[in-house]
């Protein structure tokens, strides 16, 4: 994680009793497991909160579906088999953050041509013969999620999966490409990309 951010994590799941009454009615119609995963990685974010010296609070939504945080605070959240986590840091400290885990297993067949350029798809065939016990596959798409984590809430325009290219270094970072028309508010923003894999989740950070 970038300096000054904080990251809650967690590898078990807490019961839906950690939900606050407006978070509670928005998740009512979910299914038990989606229940779970929602109240859960806001658990996380408020654990976040606290560390950063801030009240607890509900964590909402807004019609985009974006986090709606306190103010000066940028934040993102994700949840995938066995862990959740959020990622807080103030807003004077860094402009966004997108974060986002998944399970370190290569993606269902068909999905990486969908996601991805030739060209990425001819680096991760050369990273597979490199180290194939990394799913590079999954963990581009990973990376992907978490470009549009951190670019919508101040782009709040679509970012489609073929509108950034991603080349992944060996040195758990990677450099991003935007092929679609960048918003003037952001034609300077400096992107940075980290990853791990551990312990079956590959979890990966993008901040600027």
């Amino acid at each position: 994680m970038p300096e000054r951010a904080v990251l809650v994590d967690s590898r078990e799941d807490c019961g839906t009793h950690t939900l606050w009454p407006e978070e509670r009615e928005v998740i009512a119609s979910a299914t038990a497991l989606r229940q779970i995963q929602y109240a859960t990685v806001r658990d996380c974010a408020r654990q976040a909160l606290v560390q950063l010296g801030l009240p607890e609070a509900a964590i909402l939504t807004d019609e985009k579906r974006c986090p709606i945080w306190p103010e000066g605070i940028v934040g993102s959240m994700t949840h995938c088999r066995g862990y959740a986590a959020a990622a807080l840091v103030r807003e004077s400290d860094l402009r966004a953050i997108g974060i986002d885990a998944e399970p370190a297993e290569p993606l269902p067949e068909g999905v990486l041509r969908r996601v991805t350029s030739e060209q990425e798809r001819n680096h991760i065939e050369n990273l597979t013969h490199t180290d194939p016990r990394i799913p590079w596959d999954r963990l581009l798409f990973s990376m992907k999620e978490s470009v549009y984590k951190a670019w919508f809430p101040l782009a709040r325009l679509p970012l489609g999966f073929h509108d950034v290219e991603l080349c992944i270094k060996a040195n758990q970072t990677a450099e991003i490409s935007f092929l679609c028309e960048v918003p003037i508010n952001l034609f300077t923003q400096e992107w940075h990309v980290r990853w791990i894999v551990d312990s079956g989740v590959l979890f990966t950070t993008v901040y600027g």
